[in-house]
């Protein structure tokens, strides 16, 4: 089994470290240092994909190419603000990464696991630190290491290699799955960064004077104040207290985890609720109708009114900025075209799909194969502002199970570059070839209407 990992503290940015564990300050202003820092996170309450100069004096689409008058740089788009992340800094602290806890629970055991990070530490009547006599300890089939009950997690992480190649040799070739993960990602095991994730995965409400926030903040808080306190003792070093300290962050980074999991899963979870669940914007409807011969297989022509639709955002950025005229101005001329034919706006559009076409994806509900959600390309826009319906080539519809007696397809336009990259692969031109035999894939072949039009001139 391959798994890949991210190691955490590859990937940490200074610049978005969280130390505050308050919310908002005296002035009900989220802290720049805290859990909502709009500095480290983007607006809490706003656009899903962040437009906006150096500055921060313009945000959002519809300035998309404007020149800020403050700072001098053009608006553009920066980055998707659910993928911002802040990051919590242990320092010279390390803890289990909360995705691995879970292998090396299966690899050692639940109990045992517990029983090595809970710190059996004491103190004698001198102030020194005293860990169990190892001599009685006696190794047994069930616990081969008794020595490490109780050394916290700081000592478990230090004496990991000779703990994980000890539970090797009594398991042998029990779990090599999970140890073979374990071993292959041995630099991504233990982490000094620990990740906030963005505010749209754990919300916050404020009304007056009352803020309402999300369970998982209070972890992030118990995890600030925890981390503070770990801080505080590196001048005068107390070992009961730093494992202490340790334990109870890696219980709350696991729970984390385990939360964000559940958050996410089964059929209230996140994405089945919201993402899978909800209205798309930029999509449409469409009855179909054929294209001629000397189309490609992954073209499409699409009605004028539904292009209005999917570019609105482009064609007010592109009014406002042309004619040099207020939004509300733009949507007036926007208006007008959807009834009367606005050639200029057409030209932009065209100039929109480029001369290699728009991508979009195209469904045929319900998406039960391969092939129910093909990687399109807009390469046409109709001129005729009455015809509402969509053009696509005769060898795609075995794919949709469609046919030209009234069927209706969905039409998912894509914004950005990188969904491309993945969705290539449900083009047309892609699936030629059969991912059963390697075969010319059968339902790209027009047999059907061969079959057809030897008939009418048989008759």
């Amino acid at each position: 089994m391959k798994l890949s990992f991210i190691n955490m503290d590859d990937i940490f940015d200074s610049s978005r470290v969280i130390t505050n564990a308050e919310i908002m300050d005296k002035n009900r202003a989220f802290t720049d240092d805290g859990l909502y820092s709009e500095k480290v996170f983007g607006k809490i309450h706003g656009d899903e994909i962040e437009y906006s100069c150096k500055c921060g004096n313009l945000r959002g689409r519809i300035y998309e190419g404007l020149e800020c008058e403050s700072c001098k740089t053009i608006v553009e788009k920066k980055q998707s603000v659910i993928s911002r992340v802040g990051w919590i800094d242990l320092k010279e602290y390390k803890v289990i990464h909360p995705r691995f806890y879970q292998f090396i629970q299966q690899y050692i055991g639940t109990s045992r696991l517990n029983s090595y990070i809970n710190s059996n530490m004491s103190i004698d009547v001198d102030g020194n630190v005293v860990i169990p006599n190892e001599t009685e300890l006696k190794p047994t089939a069930k616990d081969p290491m008794p020595e490490c009950v109780g050394m916290g997690v700081e000592g478990f992480i230090n004496n990991f290699d000779s703990i994980l190649e000890t539970y090797h040799a009594k398991n042998k070739d029990e779990k090599k799955d999970v140890y073979e993960i374990i071993r292959a990602n041995r630099d991504k095991l233990f982490m000094t960064k620990i990740p906030m994730y963005s505010p749209r995965l754990r919300p916050v409400v404020v009304i007056k004077d009352k803020v309402i926030t999300d369970p998982l903040n209070e972890k992030y808080v118990q995890i600030l104040k925890l981390t503070a306190g770990l801080h505080s003792l590196s001048k005068d070093r107390n070992e009961l207290a730093v494992a202490a300290y340790c334990n109870k962050i890696q219980q709350l980074i696991v729970d984390i985890d385990n939360f964000v999991i559940m958050a996410l899963n089964g059929k209230k979870g996140l994405i089945r609720n919201t993402v899978l669940g909800s209205r798309l914007n930029f999509s449409s409807r469409c009855v179909i109708t054929p294209l001629p011969v000397d189309t490609a297989l992954d073209e499409v022509h699409l009605p004028y009114i539904v292009c209005l639709e999917i570019f609105k955002l482009q064609i007010l950025s592109y009014l406002t900025r042309k004619k040099d005229i207020s939004y509300f101005e733009a949507m007036t001329i926007f208006n007008n075209a959807i009834t009367v034919f606005d050639q200029d706006i057409y030209d932009y559009m065209m100039r929109l799909i480029g001369p290699n076409g728009h991508p979009f994806l195209l469904n045929r509900n319900p998406t039960i194969s391969i092939g129910s959600i093909l990687y399109m390309r807009i390469t046409k826009i109709k001129t005729d502002i009455t015809d509402y319906t969509m053009s696509i080539r005769n060898n795609v519809l075995k794919f949709l199970t469609g046919d030209y007696d009234g069927d209706v397809l969905n039409i998912f336009l894509t914004l950005f570059d990188e969904y491309d990259k993945d969705l290539k692969k449900f083009s047309p031109i892609n699936l030629a070839f059969s991912l059963n035999d390697g075969r010319f894939n059968s339902n790209l072949s027009l047999d059907k209407d061969y079959a057809l039009g030897l008939q009418t001139l048989l008759d």
